[in-house]
């Protein structure tokens, strides 16, 4: 067992870290080296009871030279994106973004008792040394001073989002915390354990009542246990929060689609597209909204755009093909689902849809090749088995047929395609019994 490693220091970036190793992972030696930035930059800076601006300035460019000189990267404000890059993950890779930048910050300052705060915006974190009468931005990615009004049009700041207190202010050590709840949460999203991400999206939510980013992030977790209506609400809370948190629209969207409401989930994806005309998913997902309302022209434009957007948008070139397909198009729709392969190798469904297309086409051999790819990268998907089943009943190999009709069954007890396709193979092999049985099967969620 590792020796445990004891910090001279309680800071901010020491209670990260002692959360951050609830996730399974051994953040000791980590506290080692915040505590080496400390002493550096404790060498470095003349504490003060007050401070002039030039003091400020001073010792916001001293804490971003220890980390220079120590190596760390910041990631660019423009290129960063939240997501998961946790603390110890920063100190250990030494590429640091927005929110670890500041933490680094925030522990110098709880060290050296230096009046610096975190503030919020969207998505973003920067930190802010308070004096007698004034404030200066620290933009931490960069390391220059930047005025409100930039972060307003950089990050499309509403007013009413300023006034409510959820951006441009500045966070007390609790309202920082938050954010490192909301990270945490998003890393046990990502393992797969809602139930304690939602907790620390809780958690967040106390700390700081006015995070819409945690509103959001808890809604994306009840999305995915299913709990729609807890979803909606949630991304309700993260839109009146922030009128402009284009992502919030656009996931709320994906709830009402959902719920079968394809309208609300239209005018949702509207105002995402609005907001952020640059959004390839809301496009994507419109285009799908579109699809179930059978608009497939309307679709066809909307992956058009989501790819002009985004060339590699590997679910838009799948979506898109699928709806050339609808229309009859299926060279289209073969072209389509090439793309997504060539982005993606790995794209199962776009190597099934490929092979229906072939199928279409008449071509079942090409048809067998795909569903057989498909199978390969998900040895569990029934669709692709009762597709590849369809091709070997086409080609007149009725046993093959019959035991990929099995296999889809025995993945989906419930597959009534299956049991009608397996029927009907059994019927042209003359049992009659056998295949009585699949098409009663086939009818039975019916008559449910």
């Amino acid at each position: 067992m590792p020796t445990e490693l004891i910090s001279r220091y309680d800071t901010i970036g020491h209670r990260i870290l002692d959360l951050e190793a609830e996730l399974g992972v051994f953040t000791e030696p980590h506290k080692e080296t915040l505590d080496m930035l400390i002493e550096e930059a404790r060498k470095a800076i003349h504490v003060k009871g007050t401070y002039t601006r030039e003091d400020a300035v001073g010792i916001l460019r001293t804490i971003n030279s220890v980390l220079q000189n120590n190596g760390f990267e910041q990631i660019d404000r423009e290129k960063h994106i939240d997501g998961l890059n946790l603390f110890y993950e920063g100190l250990s890779s030494k590429k640091i973004d927005c929110d670890n930048t500041s933490f680094i910050y925030l522990s110098i300052a709880d060290a050296l008792k230096l009046p610096i705060a975190a503030v919020s915006a969207p998505e973003h974190l920067f930190v802010r040394f308070i004096l007698n009468g004034e404030e200066i931005n620290w933009e931490t990615t960069s390391a220059e001073e930047i005025g409100n009004d930039y972060y307003r049009s950089l990050l499309n700041i509403s007013d009413k989002a300023i006034s409510k207190g959820v951006y441009l202010r500045n966070l007390t050590r609790q309202g920082a915390m938050a954010v490192v709840y909301n990270k945490r949460g998003i890393a046990w999203a990502g393992k797969g354990n809602l139930d304690k991400a939602i907790a620390d999206y809780n958690e967040a939510i106390r700390l700081n009542p006015n995070f819409a980013e945690s509103y959001n992030n808890r809604a994306n977790a009840w999305f995915r246990k299913g709990n729609l209506d807890k979803a909606i609400a949630d991304y309700d809370k993260a839109i009146d929060l922030n009128p402009n948190y284009a992502i919030a629209y656009n996931n709320r969207g994906n709830a009402w689609a959902g719920k079968g409401n394809l309208d609300s989930a239209i005018e949702d994806y509207d105002a995402a597209i609005r907001i952020d005309p640059n959004l390839a998913i809301a496009y994507n997902n419109r285009g799908n909204a579109w699809v179930g309302k059978g608009n497939l022209d309307s679709a066809i434009e909307d992956y058009d755009a989501a790819i002009r957007i985004d060339p590699n948008h590997v679910a838009a070139y799948n979506n898109r093909g699928n709806a050339w397909a609808g229309k009859g198009n299926l060279d289209s729709a073969i072209e389509d689902y090439d793309a997504a392969i060539r982005i993606d190798p790995n794209h199962v469904a776009a190597y099934n849809n490929r092979g229906n297309a072939w199928a279409g086409k008449g071509n079942l051999d090409s048809a067998i090749e795909d569903y057989d790819a498909a199978i390969r990268i998900d040895p569990n998907l029934a669709i692709a088995y009762n597709d590849r089943g369809n091709a070997w009943a086409g080609k007149g190999n009725l046993d093959k047929a019959i035991a990929d009709y099995d296999k889809a069954i025995e993945l989906d007890p419930n597959y009534a395609e299956a049991y009608n396709n397996r029927g009907v193979s059994k019927l042209r092999k003359l049992n009659l019994i056998g295949a009585g049985a699949d098409f009663m099967r086939a009818v039975l969620p019916i008559l449910r």
